[in-house]
């Protein structure tokens, strides 16, 4: 690491800014503005003699899509220089929001849920944490993230403990984390015996749940629960809405909804589950205001629901509303109460007209039908003319077939079928030529391996229209040999933008007919007008699209029919 200091440039994007040291007590990573987004990341210089494996962990790690997980962003290779880049965490740390006491139990609970979720998600991918303190659960939003899962594995700082004990190792962790937001004390879980005090004698609570995922973990009095899901297996039912609300830009709680609550420097939490009213809460000097729930405060509902809501709440019983005849809607009788004169027995006489004459027509009509039902009875049948096969009767003698005897004695030649061939992709090129050629080239075999886990990402952009960096990047596909193709499939994870397949090669990407273009919405198939023979196409991404809440093309496959 000692060729980066501050005002180092990475491949024209990240402006190497400060070092940042790693909250788990060794390793360096730098503090780096992305140029692109406008946003800090953190950058890490991988050793040369550990690249290879590093940058294998950090492609697949990146696969990994767990909103929980602090995300790798990019991968960069320049020469002997290996650079991974990470999000920066953002928000205020466990740490910190514990600094005025403990939790509720149902913050804690949901809080320990998330991060157990996360832990479950990347251990089946065998990328354990290894070394979880408060320090390293970052709040902000909505979001609970955990610092070093990505760095640590990139790092090899899991190497010494291997897998199995790394992955027991956070089921201890988690323990510690919850018991820590329930008392505010953090034991030493890597003690076999840490020094601890009942729950019972810390807080009343007799959730058998809390017990047994902190005290009897962390005393080895639970041997059941070995595993993150376990732990979530063991964990008692738990709401997302509970935990704190914390604004993404400031690290601390949201503003308060009384103007007599001003928010005091240190980051505070409260139960969700309690409804409170701010007119009503008697602050004591010194105590933080109350952290908010999941969602934003709503705003005071406007005065016309309100006055519903009263309507509808008082338990008053509607009118009945009184029986009137529809008869007195008549003129003649709505003042004087005069019976109306009752109609005649009788309809007029062209009701009658009109009735004969209907009768007559069907009449006849009857008649028709009974003649010609009896002339078709006594109708001789004709057997059906079918060939045995089921095919069509064979042409009569003299009717020449094609191919039989002309009558000279020769029989016309046999025309031999044309050969099928079935394009068939050899191999994929990512292509950026207006920028410096490195959109994961070392990821493109993955666009065409037959394997649909693996997959190929572009880089990502601030905006679909690539950060206004350039017009587009591309992916030179090459057939076997010269194929007709009609139509190519696409299996991304994608959805949006806009690809299009051009007749033409890696050379000349932007050149060639458009044969089909669209957005892409997962498998996505582009037909073509009419087939092509050719050996190589070209997607051209003209607008990226998205990948959750990325601005980059993720595929996994790519195929052609």
């Amino acid at each position: 690491m000692a060729h980066l200091q501050p005002g180092t440039v990475i491949v024209a994007r990240y402006d190497v800014s400060f070092p940042v040291q790693l909250p788990w007590g060794h390793g360096q990573a730098w503090q780096a503005t992305d140029r692109i987004f406008s946003r800090d990341v953190l950058l890490y210089d991988i050793p040369h003699s550990r690249s290879a494996h590093s940058l294998a962990t950090a492609r697949d790690i990146a696969q990994l899509t767990t909103d929980g997980l602090i995300r790798i962003v990019d991968i960069l290779s320049k020469g002997d220089d290996h650079y991974v880049i990470t999000e920066k965490p953002q928000g205020t740390t466990l740490l910190d929001l514990l600094a005025s006491g403990p939790l509720p139990v149902a913050q804690a609970r949901a809080i320990i849920g998330t991060i157990a979720t996360t832990l479950d998600h990347t251990h089946e991918h065998k990328y354990p944490h290894g070394h979880l303190t408060p320090a390293h659960i970052w709040l902000s939003g909505s979001r609970i993230a955990v610092h070093g899962i990505a760095a640590r594995n990139i790092l090899g700082d899991n190497d010494n403990l291997g897998t199995t004990e790394a992955i027991e190792r956070d089921i201890r962790g988690l323990a510690a984390l919850y018991y820590f937001m329930l008392t505010g004390i953090m034991p030493d879980y890597t003690s076999r015996e840490p020094r601890i005090i009942p729950l019972t004698d810390a807080l009343p609570t007799r959730d058998t749940d809390v017990t047994t995922l902190t005290v009897g973990i962390l005393m080895s009095n639970t041997a059941s629960v070995r595993s993150a899901e376990s732990f979530l297996a063991h964990l008692a039912e738990w709401d997302p809405e509970d935990v704190p609300y914390l604004d993404d830009d400031t690290a601390t709680p949201a503003t308060p909804t009384s103007p007599d609550d001003a928010a005091p420097t240190q980051v505070t939490r409260t139960s969700t589950r309690v409804a409170l009213n701010p007119g009503r809460i008697s602050r004591v000097p010194g105590t933080p205001p109350v952290a908010t729930m999941k969602k934003p405060p709503e705003s005071i509902p406007p005065a016309t629901t309100t006055a519903k809501t009263a309507t509808v709440t008082q338990h008053t019983q509607p009118p009945v509303p009184q029986r009137t005849s529809v008869l007195a809607h008549s003129p003649n009788t709505a003042r004087t109460g005069t019976p109306l004169p009752q109609p005649d027995t009788e309809p007029p006489s062209r009701y009658r007209a009109s009735s004969i004459i209907t009768l007559v027509f069907f009449g006849v009509l009857l008649l028709g039908g009974l003649i010609w039902a009896v002339t078709t009875f006594n109708a001789p049948y004709e057997p059906a003319i079918v060939a045995p096969s089921g095919r069509p009767t064979p042409p009569a003698d003299g009717d020449a077939a094609p191919g039989d005897d002309d009558g000279n004695g020769a029989a016309e030649p046999t025309q031999t079928p044309e050969e099928i061939i079935v394009p068939v992709i050899a191999s994929a090129t990512a292509l950026d030529p207006q920028g410096d050629e490195n959109e994961h080239p070392e990821l493109e075999d993955r666009l065409v391996d037959g394997d649909p886990t693996q997959v190929w990402y572009s880089r990502t952009y601030s905006t679909p229209a690539f950060g206004n960096l350039k017009k587009g990047i591309g992916i030179a596909i090459t057939l076997e040999k010269e194929a007709p193709v009609s139509s190519l499939l696409i299996s991304s994870d994608n959805t949006g933008g806009n690809v299009q397949i051009r007749a033409t090669s890696a050379d000349k990407p932007t050149d060639g007919k458009v044969l089909a273009e669209g957005p892409l919405d997962g498998d996505t198939q582009l037909k073509f007008d009419s087939p092509v023979t050719t050996d190589t196409l070209v997607l051209w991404f003209t607008e990226l699209p998205q990948q959750g809440t990325d601005n980059r093309a993720y595929i996994y496959e790519i195929s052609v029919a």
